[in-house]
Parts: structure tokens; sequence; C-alpha cells
């Protein structure tokens, strides 16, 4: 198509967006990268060639009484040829380099599963849902009827989810087993709310441990998961970090005590370098929180076409609370895809 090649010669940023709504294997990305070249060698080095060729056949037949000014033209125009050229070699480069750039990011392993997931968002007011056990029947009964659509395998509740957002609060942490020496600096952890099933929901691998559970929900108990990387920050030379404990720095509250370490995962950008992490019940209160998470995010692991389980979704949140609206329903593919932009 003529007017996309144009397009792209235009605006070469185009290819990023056709490459995230087409690209399904790095053969047809190959295809869109020589598309992206052919468009710059026809829209812009063919029509400067075809005018190198028609100034010298016109120098040529100046006469005498013309030929100074016909030079003076020619040179003019051999020099519009040469930026035309140079000009359309950057357009080259740059859709080269973004392809390389796309076809990289293709190919980072963000920690968590992309394909069969569906997305949608929930916000509980506090007037219906004013404290934790509110918010924890709630989350129970919604993943119930969730989980009882026939296709959907798991779901699971989570304050944020990866490459969606900003991210939720971060909380200076240390472990209690050797508190940080004086003055040096406490490391800042990402925290994350998640309801059990969250980890296979979100296809997470745990190198340790478990996931958490409906029992780490219960009052006074504190349970959590750590990421790869904060475990191997408070503990390098620990084979296993299972039962080690943590807490928020210069908290008196009761510790945390780690019963599962996840891999590392891509939270706030591809590129990011990941990490540290800290997940704990999304129903409860916590010494990182007074208040338990009313916006939540819901994620779905199906089997195939994942909205065409909105409808379904829907109905089963209008089942357990009819008042609540389904925000904003799509892909975890398509969430990925839009952090690539």
């Amino acid at each position: 198509d003529l007017e996309l090649l144009r397009r792209v010669e235009r605006d070469p940023r185009r290819l990023l967006a056709v490459a995230q709504r087409r690209v399904e294997d790095d053969e047809v990305l190959g295809v869109a990268a020589g598309i992206t070249v052919l468009a710059a060698l026809v829209t812009s080095v063919v029509p400067a060639l075809h005018t190198y060729g028609v100034d010298a056949v016109a120098v040529l037949g100046q006469t005498s009484r013309g030929a100074a000014a016909g030079q003076r033209r020619h040179r003019v125009r051999r020099t519009l040829v040469v930026v035309q050229v140079a000009l359309a070699l950057v357009l080259v480069t740059g859709a080269g380099l973004m392809a390389r750039s796309f076809v990289a990011m293709s190919h980072v392993d963000l920690g968590f599963a992309t394909r069969g997931r569906l997305v949608f968002h929930v916000s509980l007011p506090s007037a219906d849902y004013p404290d934790a056990a509110r918010v924890g029947l709630f989350e129970r009964n919604l993943l119930q009827h969730l989980e009882a659509i026939p296709g959907v395998e798991s779901a699971a509740i989570a304050g944020r989810l990866p490459l969606e957002s900003q991210g939720e609060n971060a909380s200076p942490v240390e472990p209690v087993d050797h508190p940080l020496a004086e003055g040096k600096p406490v490391p800042m952890v990402n925290l994350q709310r998640v309801s059990p099933g969250y980890f296979q929901a979100m296809g997470i691998t745990l190198l340790q441990g478990r996931g958490l559970t409906a029992d780490d929900e219960a009052p006074g108990v504190h349970k959590v998961v750590i990421d790869e990387k904060l475990a191997h920050m408070f503990w390098p030379d620990a084979a296993s970090v299972l039962g080690r404990r943590l807490r928020q720095h210069g908290a008196t509250n009761p510790a945390l005590e780690v019963v599962g370490v996840a891999r590392d995962v891509h939270f706030y950008s591809v590129t990011e370098n990941p990490g540290p992490r800290l997940y704990y019940p999304v129903a409860t209160t916590s010494e990182f929180s007074g208040q338990p998470a009313r916006a939540l995010s819901v994620v779905m692991k199906v089997g195939a076409a994942p909205m065409s389980f909105v409808s379904a979704a829907r109905e089963a949140l209008s089942a357990v609370d009819p008042h609540l609206p389904m925000v904003r329903p799509e892909t975890m593919d398509r969430i990925v895809q839009d952090a690539m932009a």
C-alpha cells in the first residue's frame, strides 16, 4: 500500500505501532523492516536519482547563451539530490535501529506470562467496604465466581499488575537477623498486594517455598513472598531463605516471615532492571498500610481468546456486587505492547 509506505516515511515510529499489532514472529518482523527500507528507497532515493537524470539531460541541452545559468541550476539540483539521499539513508538507518530495538524488547524475559490473560479493574467504595474483612469477603467471592466460568483456569487480584501503571508503594525494609550497620543506606523495597493464586494466574515461577494462601490473610498472620533480588540482597549466601524474617526499617510491628521466593518481574517497564519486591496479602492491613487495597486489578488465566471472556467476567462481578462497574478490560498482551510503545 503506497499510502502506508508514505506514512511510514513521514513518521518511522508508525512502524513500531504496526509491528506491535501484527508481529507474531521474527519472520514477519523481518518483512516489516524490509518494507520500511523499500519505502525509503521508493519514496526518496528513486525520485532523487530520477531528478538527477533529468537534470543531466537538461544541462546537455543548454544553449551557449544560457549555459552559465543552467550550470548553476544543475549544481543546486545536485546538492538537493545529495541532501535527499542523505536524508533517505538517515531514515533507513533509523528504521533499522527501531526494528532491532523492538526485536530486543520482544525477547526480554518479563518474568510473567502474557498470553491467555484477561485483565480488568475494580474500585471498591470505602463506604461499602470499610475494612479488611469486607474487602477480603469481596475478594474471595469474586475469585470463586470467576474461576467457576468454563475455560478459566485461575484468577487473582492485585493492587497493581506489571507494566499497567507506576505500581504501588515502596518502603525501607531490613532483615531482622542482621540489621544494617549504622549509617548504611536502607534499601527501598517495592511493595505489591496480591491475593492467593496470584503467582499461578500471572505465570510467575516460585523458586522457593509457596505463594500466599487464604490462611495468610487472617489477622495476626505476617507471611510474605519476596523476589529473588531481595533474597540475594539480604541473604546472598543462604541456600534457602524460607523462614527468614524482615521488617520495615524502624518499625516495632511483628516481623514478616518469608514463605516463598518468586522470580524477578519487570514491573515498571520492559527495559528496567527489576526488583527488589515484596508481596503481601491484598485484603489485609499491614505495617506498610493501615488500609486494605480498594483499587484492584483482576487477572484471569484463560485458555484462548481472552476478550471473549469479558461478558462472563462482567456477569460474575455483577453477581458479587451489582453496583460495581468493570473498568478497562484488556489483555495482558495489549498491556505489554503499550509498554513497548
